[in-house]
């Protein structure tokens, strides 16, 4: 009888413990981060938090009138790239995103599509959607009326009647694997941590806005541009993690082909760290302030928005 209770004691001192583990999971997270923004005529206050020494950039952006990506919806391929991509979105506090098969995108092309992306990890464009023309779907239902699309067009490059319509050619693209040196295209490219620096299949750096970094021979690793009335944004390069986690601080942070830095502030959040930024009163409807914490492997991110942007 002895012998059982003694077992039975056991028993009971283990359940408590994995219940105690259990608990601290959901109730004490090591590592916890956090974000409050207050964005005013003149400027924007922020407040961090942070259980741990991060470094941290917050930004704040003039989006010129052009709605930033709310929802975002994923075509779905064979390569499964887009599940890197969704992951680091998660990071960062965007979670508004439909996968959808190439013959459901119809079924999201109609309505106000303003504030909506269509992401394509890999080649062509589907044909349900675009064969070369501009009165196909992508073009007369989506970047005509303002939609924006994310493109990895890395695996080919198409020939100059299937670019038309974009303005662009097949020359437009850089065909070179050769190495060279790169440096950063900006205060985007910096304040957002952007890594990806390969340039091979990229744009000429002077067609659109360059976005994370610019070779010697004039050549960007990702590029946005207006296309129609929507924001087109090319990705070349290869299918890394370096380009899953820009792509998501691209769509994360509502960086459009307007998008223009305002402000921004820097440094190492550790507890409760508070700041603010400063900007014009002519940019007060389209401010959008953007939270990253990580430096360049990102571990918190949000988005902040003016009422009216």
């Amino acid at each position: 009888m002895k012998k059982n209770t003694g077992i039975m004691v056991v028993v009971a001192l283990a359940a408590l413990m994995v219940g105690i583990g259990e608990a601290s999971i959901y109730f004490v997270n090591p590592y916890s981060y956090g974000s409050e923004v207050s964005i005013g005529a003149y400027g924007a206050d922020y407040s961090l938090q942070a259980s741990a020494p991060t470094e941290y950039n917050v930004i704040s952006f003039d989006n010129h009138g052009v709605s930033p990506v709310e929802e975002l919806i994923v075509c779905l391929d064979d390569s499964g790239y887009h599940i890197r991509i969704v992951k680091e979105l998660e990071l960062r506090g965007f979670e508004n995103v439909v996968l959808a098969e190439p013959g459901e995108l119809l079924e999201y092309m109609s309505g106000d599509v303003s504030g909506k992306a269509i992401l394509f990890p890999f080649g062509l464009f589907p044909e349900e959607i675009y064969s070369g023309n501009a009165s196909d779907p992508l073009f007369a239902d989506w970047l005509d009326e303002g939609g924006s699309i994310y493109w990895f067009g890395c695996s080919e490059i198409p020939d100059d009647a299937y670019l038309l319509p974009f303005g662009l050619a097949a020359e437009s693209f850089n065909t070179s694997s050769a190495s060279e040196a790169v440096s950063r295209s900006g205060d985007i490219c910096t304040q957002l941590c952007l890594r990806s620096d390969n340039v091979y299949h990229g744009l000429r750096s002077d067609i659109g806005t360059p976005l994370a970094y610019v070779s010697e021979s004039g050549y960007s690793s990702i590029t946005a541009m207006k296309a129609s009335e929507g924001t087109m944004v090319f990705i070349a390069g290869d299918m890394d993690d370096d380009f899953a986690s820009d792509c998501a601080q691209i769509i994360a942070a509502g960086i459009t082909y307007a998008t223009t830095v305002l402000d921004y502030s820097a440094g190492i959040a550790d507890g409760s760290t508070s700041g603010q930024l400063t900007y014009s009163a002519s940019a007060e409807d389209n401010v959008t302030v953007y939270v990253q914490m990580g430096g360049y492997y990102t571990v918190y991110g949000q988005r902040f928005q003016s009422a009216s942007a």
